[in-house]
């Protein structure tokens, strides 16, 4: 076993799809379940000492209301929102509204890196960024963050993620694309090869 990766349940204790667009101020984008995560520090290092890497899922949007009213202040909300992922995209259907964040800003990137480095420091190995389909260059500029928050506490780690999807440029930052959501059936399996 090299790695762990972990859903929502390490950073929160609930799920943020059905939340308005003003999000919740009992929600936390950055920080630890302590059902999952109690003593995240110890937990991570006893991990790492196993040689067990632990990654935890990402989403491109906040939840916080307060954390979502200091971004929309700032203009770091998208107009769009989460089509679903799936094809075609589902607008009418999409999730999130008003809760992306405009990754391809330097601020928000900035922003994001801070929030991010203190998790690295607890331990923290990589991400799975999910759900980024709010625009084109969200993934990219997702992962640029991330690289930023790992450089703000190692000079030299390795920068690792798994993204939902792609955009050209993300495999020189260490970024790498599963297969999506899908059915986990033998007819779907064709498919994804």
């Amino acid at each position: 076993l090299d790695g762990i990766i972990m859903d929502f349940e390490w950073f929160t204790t609930e799920s943020d799809y059905a939340f308005a667009p003003q999000g919740k101020s009992t929600y936390h984008d950055f920080g630890y379940n302590p059902g999952t995560l109690n003593e995240p520090r110890d937990q991570l290092k006893d991990l790492r000492d196993l040689g067990i890497r632990v990654g935890g899922i990402r989403k491109p949007r906040l939840g916080n209301s307060d954390l979502l009213d200091m971004a929309r202040k700032k203009g770091w909300i998208l107009t769009s929102a989460e089509p679903a992922g799936g094809w075609p995209a589902d607008f009418a259907g999409s999730y999130a509204k008003q809760r992306c964040l405009n990754y391809s800003r330097a601020d928000v990137r900035e922003w994001y890196s801070s929030q991010l480095a203190g998790l690295y420091k607890d331990g923290m190995s990589f991400w799975w960024n999910d759900e980024g389909e709010t625009d084109y260059f969200t993934f990219h500029y997702w992962n640029v963050a991330q690289l930023k928050a790992l450089r703000m506490t190692s000079d030299n780690g390795r920068f690792y993620s798994l993204n939902r999807a792609w955009s050209p440029g993300m495999a020189r930052l260490g970024a790498t694309v599963w297969t999506g959501d899908v059915v986990p059936t033998w007819e779907w399996l064709p498919q994804t090869a």
